[in-house]
Order: C-alpha cells, then sequence, then structure tokens
C-alpha cells in the first residue's frame, strides 16, 4: 500500500525521523512511502530505505505537491495517509495490520476512512459515533462509525490513517489556488460527500507525537530525534510544547493500566530532558 507523506525539502529531517519510527516501531509495516522532493534528489533517504521509499519530484506549493503525489492512483484505492508533521511513539502493530488488512477486503465505496487512532478530545469521544453502528475485524476488534459520516465535514485528517484517495484528492483540489501554509490548512473547510463514512478503532492503537509547533522543534520530537541519533537542525529552534496525541494502557504482567500524568509534571520532566540534550 502506498503511504502518501506531505513534505518538502526544508522538513527532511521531519520526513526522515517519521519513516524511522515506521521502521523500528512497526518493521513489518506494508507500506511504500510516497515522498516528494523540490530540489536535488534525496540520495540518502533512497539509501536508508531502499524498496520501502518512493521519491517523486514535485513542485513546492502545496496542492500542487498534492496533485502529483496523487496522479497515478485512483479514486477508490486506499492509501495511508502520513503528514510528515507526525511521528509514531508507541503501536500495537500487530492489531493494526489485522484492520489493514481488513481494509483490503472492503468492497462497500461508501466506506472511505478507517483510523486506528482515537485520541481524547476529538472528533473520536464517544458522542461522535453512531450507536450501533460499527464494523467487526475477523480478529474480533470493534471499528466504530463516526456521526461525521451523516454530514459533509471530515474531521481529524492529519493524523495517520487508512483512506480512500479520491477524498483526499477532492479536500486538497477544494482549497485556494494561491500558495499557502501549512498552517493555513487547519483553517479551510475540509468536506466530503454526505454519506461517505467513515470509521475509528474502538480502542485507540497508535500514539503519534507532532514535529513541530509554530516552525519550532516540540520538546517531544527533540528528545526522539536525540534518542534516534539524529541531528537537530541548525536553522531551527527546540521549544518547549510537548504534543503527543492519543494513549494508550502499559501492561506488566497480566495487568493492565493507565497512567494519567498531570501537564504540570509533564512539563517539568520535559524541561528536564531538555537540559540534559542541551548538556550533551
Amino acid at each position: 500500500m502506498k503511504a502518501i507523506v506531505l513534505t518538502f525539502d526544508r522538513y527532511r529531517v521531519f520526513t526522515d525521523h517519521m519513516i524511522f519510527t515506521y521502521q523500528r516501531l512497526w518493521p513489518d509495516n506494508p507500506f511504500v512511502f510516497c515522498v516528494p522532493y523540490n530540489d536535488a534528489y534525496p540520495q540518502a533517504l533512497k539509501d536508508k530505505y531502499k524498496e520501502k521509499i518512493e521519491l517523486i519530484k514535485a513542485p513546492a506549493p502545496i496542492k500542487e505537491t498534492m496533485k502529483t503525489l496523487l496522479a497515478d492512483i485512483s479514486d477508490e484505492e486506499w492509501i495511508w495517509w502520513c503528514m510528515n508533521d507526525r511521528y509514531l511513539v508507541r503501536i500495537k502493530a500487530g492489531k493494526v495490520n489485522d484492520i489493514y488488512n481488513f481494509v483490503l477486503t472492503i468492497n462497500d465505496p461508501a466506506i472511505v476512512s478507517i483510523s486506528p487512532a482515537r485520541v481524547k478530545g476529538s472528533c473520536a469521544a464517544d458522542r461522535f459515533f453512531i450507536k450501533g453502528s460499527k464494523l467487526v475485524t475477523p480478529d474480533g476488534q470493534n471499528l466504530l462509525e463516526s456521526i461525521f459520516s451523516k454530514s459533509d465535514k471530515l474531521p481529524e485528517l492529519w493524523n495517520h490513517h487508512f483512506i480512500r484517495a479520491g477524498v483526499l484528492r477532492k479536500v486538497f483540489e477544494s482549497f485556494p489556488a494561491r500558495p499557502f501554509s501549512a498552517k493555513e490548512m487547519d483553517y479551510f473547510p475540509k468536506k466530503k460527500l454526505i454519506g461517505e463514512r467513515m470509521f475509528v478503532s474502538e480502542q485507540n492503537l497508535v500514539i503519534f507525537g507532532e514535529s513541530t509547533s509554530r516552525g519550532e522543534i516540540t520538546a517531544n520530537c527533540a528528545v526522539s530525534l536525540k534518542k534516534y541519533g539524529f541531528k537537530i537542525p541548525e536553522d531551527f529552534k527546540v521549544c518547549s510544547a510537548y504534543h503527543l496525541k492519543g494513549d494508550m494502557p502499559f501492561n506488566f504482567l497480566c495487568f493492565s493500566f493507565n497512567i494519567n500524568i498531570p501537564w504540570v509534571w509533564r512539563l517539568r520532566v520535559v524541561s528536564f530532558l531538555l537540559r540534559l540534550y542541551r548538556l550533551k
């Protein structure tokens, strides 16, 4: 399956880091990452990921980049949509593999989006599901239908998930013809056809980290870059923002439990980690 990566040359380190976390935490992922480049061919990425990456020459404006990435993909085809501003932190890879295998069997063209990420405080909260409407994978996982299936809205577009290429194409075709920044896309309407159905895993299976905040590297991404041996680009600053999307229980022996750490303590931990990082 093709994984469509929206990125550009200046953010190459984040693209590299994102793909690396997939290879590290989900080594049997079924994707070929389709990565655009604007100027010089990124040979180092090709050498590093070989058959797991397809590099595609594309114009720099976001709308033109997406048009190029989706040019040879039919509207009905399922893709994995992955912005470069997210990376894997934790994943229940076996369960997400099961969802992938299930997605390949879906014949209903009205089903257009399947997400393994159920993020608290988002449209994946209980009140945003249609009561009693769900899909069940062969291994018994419940996929709950979003209430947005009945509207023309397409929420939560930026998290990595399975989506039909035609839906993504329509969204970007609806964006303004002028060049725009990635941040502006948060405020553009993102519509689908009424009746196109979207499903979210009943249990969250993935935790994503955000790489940047307001053009600066997040504290969590800086720590992850350091952990995996990446260099912080000299033209980026590291800020104190700490952005993780989703949570999952920890398993110990036969017990499963959540650890809810107050934000003030999370910030103290981040500050401590950043001090360690700067001392090295």
